[in-house]
């Protein structure tokens, strides 16, 4: 009888090299994280990976990154050794565990009601540790490799202070993925300049007065009014167009638009053309009659 076919072993192959280099570098601790969509791809070149960073913080579809800033706290569980007996004779390794990893974010409600957004939804997760190093996995499609994040899956839960010398800061728990071992083999890892801001949300608060408004985060009602030059092109109508005027009442605070009607705030990556940057004009039309 003849058998066809192999039986290709998954011990590890290849030539080791294991010098140590004169600046070797590891994973410092995590303080921050950009989460982004599972199917999501970045260019693997640094260079060109730091010119499109602050892009896709607010780009549109599953390229937007969500920054994840002020972590001041990360606790780390599994990733660690697995072996199982065998027979008469000693432990064997199987493999690592799968590793997760608790951050607490210097944040309030706000936050945690949005990052809950994510909640049990499969993502990638770059992290970046203290020495600004962004840390993630290759990805090979075809013939191009890819700068992704580790596969996960998030959650986000809330706190509450107990007494005088505790703060109610949320928690972001990410669980890594079973495959996050032959991730981590192929890391990739280089030195960002910064980590961008998240976006906040905002919309438009009608004023008491007939075609006014101030300009409000969505959640904590922060007043953005004043800290901006807002202009008619930042905002948009029902039939798409944007007002003729915008014009600030120094004295009330509230914008004035003409002609009146439903308006709502464009999108982070339109604000972003007249140097706007952290906000997200949120699909909210507000009817200023």
């Amino acid at each position: 009888m003849t058998y066809l076919g192999k039986i290709i072993g998954n011990c590890g192959s290849g030539i080791p090299r294991t010098g140590i280099g004169n600046c070797p570098k590891n994973e410092g601790k995590t303080v921050a994280l950009m989460i982004t969509a599972y199917d999501a791809q970045y260019p693997l070149d640094s260079e060109a990976f730091k010119a499109g960073l602050q892009g896709w913080v607010s780009a549109q579809g599953n390229q937007r990154m969500f920054p994840i800033k002020g972590i001041f706290e990360n606790t780390r569980a599994g990733g660690e050794v697995q072996t199982s007996d065998l027979g008469f004779g000693g432990t064997m390794v199987t493999g690592l565990s799968a590793p997760n990893e608790m951050y607490r974010i210097e944040a309030g409600l706000c936050f945690y009601k949005e990052a809950s957004r994510l909640n049990k939804r499969k993502v990638r997760v770059f992290r970046i540790d203290d020495e600004g190093f962004i840390f993630g996995t290759v990805k090979t499609v075809g013939d191009t490799d890819y700068f992704v994040g580790f596969e996960a899956i998030t959650y986000a839960y809330p706190a509450k202070a107990t007494d005088g010398s505790t703060f109610g800061y949320p928690y972001l728990g990410v669980w890594y993925s079973a495959n996050n071992e032959k991730e981590y083999i192929n890391a990739n890892a280089f030195e960002i300049p910064s980590v961008p801001d998240g976006l906040i949300g905002i919309i438009l608060e009608k004023g008491n007065a007939t075609g006014t408004a101030k300009v409000v985060s969505t959640c904590g009602g922060d007043d953005y009014t004043s800290s901006y030059d807002w202009q008619p092109e930042m905002f948009v109508n029902l039939a798409g167009a944007s007002p003729e005027t915008v014009t600030i009442n120094q004295d009330t605070g509230l914008l004035t638009f003409a002609p009146v009607a439903s308006y709502r705030i464009k999108s982070a990556s339109a604000l972003e053309e007249s140097d706007i940057y952290g906000l997200d004009g949120v699909e909210q039309m507000v009817d200023l009659a």
